[in-house]
């Protein structure tokens, strides 16, 4: 395709007028960087600029609207797949962060409340320096925490001082 500078701002205000993303041809952004290179015209620039912002807004709500929807939006280009992607698992992995957080502070809440006291919780005599435990868990404890800890890993500390017991 042979671009112009008003197939360009044609583009833009098809862009501009719809709510969904515009087809665009194919090796665009490739096209319009050789077209930017040939003619050191500001105005075009900006033009071009606004295009791709305005088609970046886009991805990124179709991407918040994906994660309801489940729904693939069209019109992207190669490199927007590549961005629509790449937003996509970070909104993932940023929300999947939060839930995991707060379903261990309830997982946690359960154990203490259907573990017996006497079995398994022990006050930390010293802090210790952060370490991972048989049951590839990290842990950070500190001078008077009381915890639960597995069998194994409570005996060892138990057996080097490192923490007591909690009894009736």
């Amino acid at each position: 395709m042979i671009l112009t500078f008003e197939k360009i701002r044609e583009l833009y205000w098809n862009e501009k007028d719809s709510q969904k993303l515009q087809e665009l041809p194919k090796n665009f952004f490739e096209d319009v960087a050789d077209y930017l290179k040939k003619r050191e015209d500001e105005n075009i620039r900006n033009v071009v600029m606004d295009l791709i912002n305005r088609r970046n807004r886009k991805v990124l709500n179709m991407a918040l609207s994906h994660i309801k929807t489940k729904t693939y939006p069209s019109g992207l280009t190669e490199k927007e797949k590549i961005l629509f992607e790449d937003v996509l698992n970070s909104l993932k992995n940023f929300r999947t962060g939060i839930f995991t957080n707060i379903d261990l502070k309830e997982e946690a809440k359960k154990t203490i409340e259907t573990k017996n006291e006497k079995d398994g919780f022990v006050v930390i005599k010293e802090s210790l320096p952060c370490f991972i435990g048989p049951d590839m868990k990290t842990y950070r404890l500190k001078k008077g925490d009381k915890v639960y800890l597995p069998k194994d890993l409570r005996e060892l500390l138990i057996k080097n001082d490192a923490c007591s017991p909690i009894c009736d």
